[in-house]
């Protein structure tokens, strides 16, 4: 299987990374010409110097920041000379959107995300970013720092001083000031009379202005071309609009609907009124303001409304979402999916598909103009408070479907409204009187967040709200068993076991018994991490009573993880018999009610308890099977878990080549899930002993050879690889070396 090249298996189609890669999956993974630059769906016209020298001085420098006024095409020059060096870098070019990013406190939080970096530890992300570049080489570009200048300096600042072999292009209004900053400022389109040809040649060998307009009008009405009869238009038109490739694209938009010298005539005249009692503007950013305002006249009424009420989105929005907080007064619900698409048409909205699901957003420029004529038209809270409780409503959606057949439907969801949900927390700490909502949403998305990587992320909206809520109110609770479990895992354990302890008393004290078998579960994990394995088992044997009595699915969740716990308690102290009947009930409930996310789990704690009641085999079946549900579902953890374990399985039934293998690729893969310390003790020793055999067995030079071999793999090339990529994983040989032999535990 290792010979050679690695067999490559399918996208995975969870991936966090939406674009494309050129050569391996992410997440974690070392690839070569890899990215998630997205692909291009419109030509790129001009700027072929540009390109060329931008790229020529990433080779030699280590910052460069490319500035300009919005709509300039500073975000599509950047992409195209990432796209050019992709190849270059050995672990690829890699896109961080900051457009839809509305706090600075979770800059490192979306760097490490576009990156595909999962945390399972909760560290702070800026460390766990700090540790995953210095072990790849690659270009990281910043896409519109502009609105956080001083938090993305600080940011390239210490990445660039802490990992030497980084390189970021970033984009932005003004330069980062930062040392080393190498500045190119990004031009409007020429429009020169003297770059057309004499004679007529076309649209190829005209300005770029005038190419872009040419280009785009044919996208809009599909007959559009340039000719000698309306040359002179065209190019009047670029140079009214001073070469600003979007205020360009907004005018050709209107080609259905306008003819070149209606354009041209409404231009002049919407500027020279604009231009005459406008102060405060350089030319080229009042020419796109004014370009903005010409289109936003041009709309209809109805489209007007909906543009200004849709930019309460952050990042793309689906139909749904803009029916129930965009519709009411004049713009009536079942009329929200013509005019998206009459602002579609005109450029003003753009429509994506994403897993099957239509989205729209709009460009940076765009939202924020409508954003600013929503502030000034006093409707700003209302069309706010609709979007905090859709996301609400969403949210609780999810907490009850998660844990369930619709579980990767879910995953995808969550995904691709993270911007939103975030916009929705940040608008709720920020306001007390929906401070509780706040409360309500992170609670509910706690575990799909987590089991999605998202530690950090939950622990910073929990220490947000959990400033601002009133100590004794009921939210404040929730929000206190939530950070007892996040805060154990990070190793904190005596301000969890004080928060434990209180959610205890307080549900007593109210009588409440899901409360309370929920306050067990905490608890029980607190003292679980803690290493007080009786104390552990006893509170989740009494959550686990409790709750049977409650058929929720979010009820039978605390269960499955309860009996998860238990068999966690009983593995490490060594009564590996309970311990299965415990992960078979945690997988049996997981199974009956279509859920595969903490099934995989279970199968892993299955696995690792019939492997040490000396059942090889078995233990590679449940192994196998972790590893095929991880295959759809974004878990590392698990997956990495079960390599491990697989690679101590293999070394036991004496196939010490795989196993040396394995334990190169899981060292690795440890590194990159960030969960090392989430590896209890006794799955450490177990793993030395492994590795300890196994060298003895192959000698250091063939170990040696195997371990390097597994260490290069991607986690989506280990999971084929033991799945059985090229060949099938061996059963026990007939005549079974002697198992490993492991100390026991108390």
């Amino acid at each position: 299987m290792i010979a050679g090249q690695p067999t490559g298996g399918p996208e995975d189609p969870c991936s966090p990374l939406s674009g494309r890669t050129d050569s391996r999956q992410v997440g974690g993974d070392s690839v070569t010409g890899a990215s998630n630059l997205p692909i291009e769906v419109t030509s790129f016209v001009g700027r072929a110097h540009e390109v060329s020298s931008i790229a020529q001085t990433l080779r030699s420098v280590r910052l460069v920041t490319l500035t300009g006024l919005a709509g300039v095409g500073k975000t599509r020059l950047a992409m195209r000379v990432a796209n050019d060096l992709s190849r270059e870098f050995r672990d690829g070019v890699w896109l961080v959107e900051l457009a839809q990013l509305q706090h600075g406190s979770l800059l490192a939080h979306t760097v490490a995300q576009s990156l595909g970096i999962h945390d399972e530890s909760g560290r702070p992300p800026l460390d766990l970013l700090v540790e995953y570049l210095k072990q790849h080489e690659l270009l990281l570009v910043l896409d519109n720092c502009e609105h956080m200048i001083s938090d993305c300096t600080e940011l390239v600042n210490t990445l660039l001083r802490r990992v030497e072999r980084l390189k970021v292009l970033a984009t932005s209004r003004e330069a980062l000031q930062a040392p080393g900053e190498h500045v190119w400022t990004v031009e409007p389109l020429s429009t020169s009379a003297a770059e057309m040809p004499v004679p007529f040649q076309g649209d190829g060998g005209h300005a770029p202005a005038v190419r872009l307009f040419a280009q785009r009008g044919m996208a809009a009405t599909g007959r559009f071309t340039l000719n000698p009869d309306n040359l002179s238009q065209v190019v009047k038109i670029c140079e009214q609009l001073d070469g600003i490739p979007l205020a360009i694209e907004l005018a050709a938009a209107q080609l259905p609907v306008l003819s070149l010298n209606e354009i041209l005539e409404r231009l002049d005249d919407r500027f020279s009124l604009l231009r005459t009692n406008r102060g405060g503007f350089v030319p080229h950013h009042r020419t796109l303001r004014d370009t903005v305002d010409w289109s936003f006249r041009l709309c209809h009424t109805d489209e007007q409304i909906l543009w200004v009420r849709c930019s309460v989105f952050a990042g793309s929005f689906t139909l749904t979402g803009a029916e129930i907080v965009c519709s009411g007064d004049e713009v009536q619900r079942e009329k929200v999916l013509e005019l998206l698409s009459a602002l579609v048409s005109k450029s003003i909205m753009l429509r994506e598909e994403q897993h099957g699901q239509i989205r729209y957003r709009m460009l940076d420029t765009i939202r924020h103009y409508g954003w600013d004529l929503l502030a000034e038209g006093g409707t700003a809270a209302e069309i706010q408070r609709r979007h905090v409780q859709y996301y609400l409503e969403l949210a609780d959606q999810a907490s009850r479907e998660w844990f369930g057949p619709a579980q990767l439907e879910w995953i995808r969801r969550l995904r691709a409204e993270h911007a939103n949900l975030r916009a929705a927390l940040f608008h709720c700490s920020s306001h007390p009187d929906v401070l509780s909502i706040g409360g309500r949403i992170v609670t509910t998305l706690a575990t799909p967040w987590i089991h999605d990587g998202l530690a950090a992320e939950v622990r910073h909206w929990l220490e947000q709200l959990l400033a601002e809520l009133p100590p004794n109110s009921s939210q404040a609770g929730r929000l206190m068993a939530v950070t007892a479990l996040t805060t154990s895992s990070q190793g904190d354990l005596e301000p969890s076991r004080a928060m434990a302890s209180a959610l205890r008393q307080h549900a007593a004290t109210i009588g409440d018994k899901f409360a309370l078998a929920h306050a067990l579960v905490t608890s029980g994990a607190v003292s679980l991490i803690g290493g007080d394995y009786a104390e552990a088992a006893g509170m989740m044997i009494e959550a686990v009573d409790l709750l049977a009595a409650f058929p929720q699915s979010r009820a039978v969740l605390l269960r499955v993880q309860a009996e998860m716990a238990i068999a966690s308690c009983l593995l490490r102290t060594g009564n590996f018999s309970k311990a299965e009947d415990h992960a078979r009930q945690a997988m049996a409930l997981c199974r009956e009610h279509g859920e595969r996310t903490i099934q995989a789990c279970s199968r892993m704690l299955l696995a690792q308890a019939v492997f040490r009641q000396g059942k090889p085999d078995e233990a590679i079946t449940h192994v196998m099977e972790a590893l095929r549900l991880r295959r759809a579902l974004p878990d590392p953890l698990t997956a990495v878990l079960s390599v491990e374990l697989l690679a101590s399985v293999l070394a036991t039934i004496g196939d010490y080549q795989q196993a040396a293998v394995l334990l190169g690729a899981s060292q690795q893969l440890w590194r990159d899930t960030n969960g090392r310390g989430l590896r209890f003790g006794f799955i450490s020793e177990q793993r030395m002993e492994s590795e300890r055999r196994t060298r003895e067995e192959l000698g250091e030079a063939r170990f040696t050879l195997a371990f390097e071999q597994g260490a290069q793999l991607s986690l989506s090339e280990v999971v084929d690889y033991c799945l059985g990529g090229g060949d099938a994983l061996p059963k026990t040989p007939a005549k079974p070396r002697p198992a490993l032999e492991y100390p026991s535990y108390p």
